[in-house]
């Protein structure tokens, strides 16, 4: 049988001791639920603690690299370990918070966000076009001398 939290009249209601005593108890555990979410936000106010980041060589040096001086003074909390490498690794055996690729990502368990498009290009001198022949699609650089 459920507690009885209240006494009625025409008039009146009015908490019975069991209700008073239940009400302080509700008001106790929000004061310490709101507490608590005051702790765990302030700890999360300020990025803090070692992050690990792996990305292709070519393109930290052009686009991250730059940009670290002022990422790390505008968050000294934060220890970086940046790795600059071409071969794919596994970022959960790697423990690598933030894995950079240039690649769609296939099926895979990580969240992946687009950075950016990339275009890629084919060059060549007009020597090399003229003794080779201009490629009209993808498949006639099978045919081609081509550095990758």
């Amino acid at each position: 049988m459920a507690p009885n939290f209240s006494i009625a009249t025409t008039r009146k209601i009015a908490l019975t001791d069991v209700g008073r005593g239940y009400l302080e108890r509700c008001r106790r555990i929000l004061a310490d639920v709101e507490e608590a979410t005051e702790a765990v936000t302030s700890l999360n106010a300020t990025p803090r603690g070692p992050l690990r980041v792996n990305m292709p060589a070519v393109f930290g040096r052009l686009h991250i690299a730059p940009a670290l001086g002022s990422f790390m003074r505008q968050y000294p909390d934060i220890t970086l370990d940046v790795e600059m490498t071409d071969q794919f690794i596994d970022p959960l055996a790697e423990a690598v918070d933030v894995l950079v690729r240039i690649a769609e990502l296939k099926d895979s368990s990580l969240i992946a966000r687009k950075l950016a498009s990339s275009q890629r290009v084919i060059v060549a001198s007009s020597a090399y076009w003229s003794e080779r022949g201009v490629p009209k699609e993808p498949r006639d650089l099978t045919r081609h001398d081509c550095l990758l």
